[in-house]
């Protein structure tokens, strides 16, 4: 099999999609594919390129899960090749995992449910976001792996809770040093809580 250097292969993929500023649709591409993908146009030093070509992602797994509740239920897989299988046929699936096998299969089944392009446009996300919600959760696994002293202590779902909110554990020995228990109370009340909800 002919393989080739993997910033060379990224600068042709690019190529390809120039000029048109698109969407890449994927199934599962929101956890996978577009994380995996952006991390290495960064390291390759072709981020710049790539945000100049392509708009945003799609992914078809949560949409396919709106549009078909009954799956939920009734505990189907949504794996892409048996969404294949179930909606559009049982030899849709035949060569998955070959590139251009997965894009017609994963076509084929969002046209048969209804997905149509506006939908996919609509229910895509920037290339931006999706470099924001990274930094974010970096930033997140950083806090969480400092408060792990509070282990024992505070629930592992509440400190998940807190990394999110960006607290720190430095951030509450400063509002303990400053004022004591009521002043770190006070403080995770303000960073932690949800912000309240006004109804008309």
């Amino acid at each position: 099999m002919r393989t080739m250097p993997r910033r060379l292969a990224l600068k042709s993929f690019i190529d390809f999609l120039t000029p048109d500023p698109v969407i890449l649709i994927a199934h599962n591409g929101g956890r996978f594919d577009a994380p995996m993908l952006l991390n290495e146009l960064r390291s390759l030093g072709l981020l710049q390129d790539f945000q100049s070509v392509v708009f945003g992602f799609c992914d078809t797994l949560p949409l396919l899960k709106k549009k078909l509740p009954e799956r939920i239920k009734a505990k189907k897989s949504f794996r892409q090749s048996v969404l294949a299988e179930d909606l559009v046929g049982s030899r849709a699936a035949d060569g998955n995992h070959n590139s251009l096998v997965d894009v017609r299969m994963l076509s084929n089944t969002i046209e048969c449910v209804g997905i149509n392009n506006k939908k996919l446009r609509s229910n895509s996300v920037t290339v931006h976001s999706v470099l924001m919600t990274q930094v974010e959760a970096a930033k997140t696994k950083v806090n969480r792996h400092g408060l792990d002293c509070l282990k024992g202590g505070v629930s592992t779902r509440m400190l998940t809770k807190m990394a999110k909110a960006g607290v720190t554990i430095d951030s509450l020995k400063k509002s303990y040093s400053d004022g004591g228990e009521d002043a770190v109370t006070m403080f995770l009340g303000e960073d932690v809580r949800p912000p309240l909800r006004h109804e008309k």
